[in-house]
């Protein structure tokens, strides 16, 4: 279907996300006592090569089961900061770059110490890069992850119909296992120092009305 499309529908010009300068902006959400932390940047779409060395940073930081990641361990275990705590690294990633975001619910009153938390994690991990334990962890995570993923006929023609668009190899049987397999620590702390510059992170929280 998409090759019986002109080029010009097949590959329509989209507008480039806004990004950029590091930023803070502040929001009042209705209703509710929690405030919402996000911190973010713009990453690399989903064709990138980096994707597969990202998605195992993704679950090092905070994308995995439970309370699993350095973002939950440390704003929420740790410092009791947070109801709820977690991180991404290419979040909505498609034709146009995905987003790292790290997002903590928290009460309005521990907003900066929770953000001054997150910063900290990140520039440790961008510095000391991902351990052993958690690159074998993340991968096995994402490998038993991806049959749940293939399920039924509906999930394996999106998976077909992403593959085409973003012209990466995700309907082929093993591509996980190849584009995981061969991943050292080396190969994703490169991904994350190429991708993820600190300088240019931005912020925006979501406090509730009448909150402090």
């Amino acid at each position: 279907l998409f090759a019986a499309l002109p080029p010009a529908e097949r590959s329509p010009s989209l507008p480039e996300p806004a990004g950029g300068s590091s930023s803070v902006e502040e929001i009042v959400v209705p209703g509710g006592e929690q405030a919402h932390l996000y911190v973010g940047q713009l990453t690399v779409p989903a064709g990138h090569a980096d994707v597969p060395a990202l998605q195992i940073a993704a679950v090092a930081l905070g994308s995995g089961p439970g309370l699993v990641g350095r973002i939950p361990a440390r704003i929420r275990e740790r410092d009791g900061l947070a109801y709820g705590a977690g991180a991404t690294t290419v979040g909505g990633a498609g034709r146009l770059p995905g987003r790292l975001v790290v997002h903590v619910a928290t009460a309005p009153r521990r907003v900066e110490s929770a953000l001054a938390a997150v910063r900290q994690e990140l520039e440790h991990f961008v510095a000391g890069g991902i351990t052993q334990q958690e690159l074998e962890e993340a991968r096995t995570y994402l490998l038993g992850s991806e049959p749940f993923r293939r399920e039924s006929a509906r999930q394996m023609a999106a998976v077909g119909g992403r593959a085409m668009l973003y012209g990466v190899d995700w309907d082929e049987p093993g591509w996980l296992e190849k584009a995981l397999g061969g991943l050292e620590r080396a190969d994703v702390d490169r991904a994350v120092r190429r991708h993820l510059d600190l300088d240019r992170l931005s912020v925006t929280v979501g406090r509730p009305a009448g909150g402090a």
